[in-house]
């Protein structure tokens, strides 16, 4: 279908109320991970692209990503049973 888009997306998620600090370590450690060359090369094998970022970044693009789907579903009358 022309104009149609769609990613596969994998990320880590903390618990409602997660402590900033542990997020944040958390965050940077997988952001370093990603910048390591042998993991590069790894998802390179799989044709998958690491993009890392801020947990905020993650946020906006889970809400982004729910919010588009939502419409695709709500007018293809999908539902769950």
């Amino acid at each position: 279908m022309p104009g149609f888009e769609s990613d596969a997306f994998y990320g880590l998620v903390a618990p409602p109320g997660t402590p900033r600090a542990v997020v944040e370590k958390i965050n940077l450690d997988v952001d370093e991970a990603l910048s390591q060359r042998d993991i590069l090369g790894r998802f390179a094998a799989l044709s998958a692209e690491p993009v890392g970022g801020t947990p905020e970044q993650a946020d906006a693009y889970m809400r982004r990503e729910a919010a588009r789907w939502a419409g695709v579903i709500a007018s293809a009358g999908i539902r769950l049973e």
